[in-house]
């Protein structure tokens, strides 16, 4: 009987004891001075965002820089021989294609890319 009031006591302190953190908690909380506050977002609340209105990918340019990025990691620096590229821009995805002289055997790089996310839809090199 007395183990098992020994036991209710602790767990009371325990209980106790972490009301008195939790209070302190939102104290140093509400002490603390946010700048800005009008501009803070908070944690709890889903936001879209920054989207440039001609999306992220907004001309022929960037599309090809952002080419050449992947298709180098991917294929290695000997895929900008393929240059210049073939630019199109098709339903909002810009497509991306190497091209190769006349005389020349082999496939070239072929890379899609969403123009409003920047979502690399497709990358491929033909035979």
């Amino acid at each position: 009987m007395k183990r098992i009031f020994a036991v209710h006591i602790i767990i009371i302190l325990f209980l106790i004891s972490c009301e008195g953190n939790r209070n302190n908690e939102n104290e140093i909380k509400n002490s603390v001075k946010i700048e800005n506050e009008d501009k803070a977002i908070p944690a709890n609340t889903e936001t879209k965002g920054y989207c440039p209105k001609d999306g992220f990918i907004p001309d022929k340019e960037t599309a090809v820089s952002v080419a050449e990025i992947v298709l180098v990691k991917i294929y290695g620096k000997e895929v900008l021989s393929q240059r210049p590229f073939l630019v199109t821009l098709k339903d909002n995805i810009w497509i991306i294609e190497g091209h190769l002289e006349e005389d020349m055997d082999g496939g070239v790089a072929y890379i899609e890319i969403d123009k409003q996310t920047g979502q690399i839809r497709k990358v491929v090199h033909t035979k």
